[in-house]
């Protein structure tokens, strides 16, 4: 699995699995949007890594479109999983305004998995909800859509909800799954730069 992130003025990919690894980075060419970026960095590890190199990339908001979905399945050879805050993007805002005040079993009913839980070491009790096959006009593969609220439950944002949906052409990922890749993608992207910030940024691949 690849992680893309950003900051401290590069693109890292990442891979997860059995460890964590920084494999590539580029230079941002300029301040501000980042995607020709890591649309170069995901290019050139399929070009050098071959076929199957990672079975889904993480990424963050900006990817949140058809193009780059479709990207993914026929340039990259992978999945895109895509977490984002954007309150208007239509696909996640219907979602959430079919979802919005349903009882459960209604939404059970319809096919929306709905899972309810408890994060110890994020301290956060969270509820998710999920459906696949939903169709996004202009796009040939139907997604999977992950509607996620988050509540503290120690420290100063105690009781405050927070929430942002999570994107996938992969229909067989479930809702826990989709939560927690949005969070591994955190993680990597914490740890990455901190160990490229340690190394003084002389990682295998920096261009």
């Amino acid at each position: 699995m690849g992680v893309v992130s950003g900051g401290c003025g590069r693109l890292v990919l990442g891979f997860v699995g059995a460890t964590r690894r920084m494999v590539d980075t580029v230079r941002r060419r300029r301040r501000g949007p980042e995607l020709a970026g890591a649309r170069r960095l995901l290019g050139r590890a399929r070009r050098e890594l071959g076929a199957g190199c990672a079975t889904h990339i993480l990424y963050g908001g900006l990817m949140a479109v058809r193009k780059d979905f479709q990207r993914a399945r026929l340039q990259w050879d992978t999945q895109l999983v895509v977490k984002t805050e954007e309150q208007t993007l239509e696909v996640a805002q219907s979602c959430r305004a079919a979802w919005s005040g349903a009882a459960e079993a209604a939404l059970r009913a319809v096919g929306v998995e709905v899972v309810r839980g408890v994060n110890a070491e994020l301290n956060v009790g969270y509820v998710v909800c999920a459906q696949s096959g939903i169709e996004w006009e202009g796009l040939a593969w139907p997604l999977t859509v992950v509607w996620v609220r988050e509540t503290p439950l120690k420290g100063k944002r105690v009781g405050q909800t927070e929430q942002f949906c999570v994107l996938s052409t992969d229909e067989t990922l479930r809702a826990k799954q989709m939560r927690e890749l949005a969070h591994i993608r955190w993680s990597v992207e914490n740890q990455g730069f901190k160990t490229l910030n340690a190394g003084g940024g002389q990682q295998t691949g920096v261009t």
